[in-house]
């Protein structure tokens, strides 16, 4: 008889003796009927059992003796924004201006963090000018600030700002990335801002 070991049939409870199947010889088809899914795995008795099909875009957990279903861990990015701001005002002054500001509006899904990135460059005609860039969100005051004096001609300065607001509820928010040049008596033409903001979830 195929699959089954010479010498190992009984009569009734017990038909076939344990030991009395050849490896490998019972197939996926002649197991049990399992609801599309589930897992099986072995329980706090050491016997086979069917794990629970977990929720939409949960993921398989194990805490070092039993598996369960669990949210994802935090960090996905859900929403990207970019928006871009340029001008080409020429400015002349001994004291910071606003040479070009961009401005994101986002809603939160839920609790989560904002990621934002600000980059801006300009052209310097002469001089010592200095860069200020900051992000903003809200009324909120500014953060990730940095200053940078250097003396260039007729060249690009660019500079990156990045910062994460964290812990924020499900709202709106308004933020901003700014840019001041202290151009001394030298004219600062042009210039281009650009800011990405990624919604993350915790």
């Amino acid at each position: 008889m195929s699959g089954i070991v010479g010498g190992n049939l009984g009569r009734g409870s017990g038909l076939v003796k344990a030991g009395a199947i050849d490896d490998n010889s019972v197939t996926l088809a002649k197991m049990a009927g399992l609801a599309r899914g589930k897992l099986i795995y072995g329980d706090a008795s050491g016997d086979p059992a069917a794990l629970a099909v977990g929720a939409a875009d949960e993921v398989l957990t194990h805490d070092g003796t039993d598996f369960d279903w669990a949210a994802a861990a935090g960090g996905g990015i859900v929403k990207q924004v970019q928006h871009d701001f340029g001008t080409t005002a020429a400015t002349a002054s001994t004291s910071y201006v606003d040479m070009a500001a961009a401005n994101v509006s986002i809603t939160t899904t839920g609790t989560s963090d904002l990621l934002c990135f600000f980059v801006g460059h300009a052209y310097n005609t002469l001089t010592t000018q200095s860069n200020y860039f900051a992000i903003q969100k809200d009324s909120d005051s500014e953060v990730g600030i940095t200053e940078v004096d250097h003396t260039i001609a007729t060249n690009r300065r660019a500079c990156c700002v990045v910062h994460l607001f964290t812990g924020l509820g499900a709202a709106t928010y308004s933020i901003s990335g700014r840019w001041r040049v202290d151009g001394g008596t030298a004219n600062n033409s042009g210039g281009q801002n650009s800011m990405t903001v990624y919604e993350l979830t915790p």
